[in-house]
């Protein structure tokens, strides 16, 4: 199972758990709502915070799309950020670094297998 489906059908799966009339998506949402949170890079924690938040200000009725979730989970990566020292922002920062270069070298080496 790719990272993106994976993220994406834990984060649907704690949608349901906050509402009993939620769909059951499938495999194709799940692909759809993981490439969406992975656009932002967004950690999975985020994610899973930012679906009780808004579950918590939208109450009754809400039907959630991704941009719910990523709008919600973008601010607690904000506000997680803001209480960070700068020590562990540079930390933080250096893996985001990492992150991307180790995802770079993988686009690449799949290119030369094509």
């Amino acid at each position: 199972m790719s990272d993106n489906k994976r993220i994406g059908a834990l984060v649907l799966t704690k949608c349901a758990a906050h509402d009993p009339w939620f769909p059951n998506g499938g495999e194709a949402m799940a692909i759809a709502w993981g490439d969406v949170f992975a656009r932002y890079g967004l950690q999975l924690t985020d994610l899973i915070e930012g679906v009780s938040i808004a579950y918590c200000e939208f109450g009754s009725g809400f039907k959630p799309l991704p941009a719910d979730i990523v709008k919600a989970a973008r601010r607690v990566r904000r506000e997680r950020l803001d209480r960070m020292t700068s020590d562990e922002r540079r930390v933080y920062e250096a893996a985001l670094d990492q992150r991307i270069d180790d995802k770079i070298a993988a686009l690449e080496a799949a290119r030369k297998d094509a």
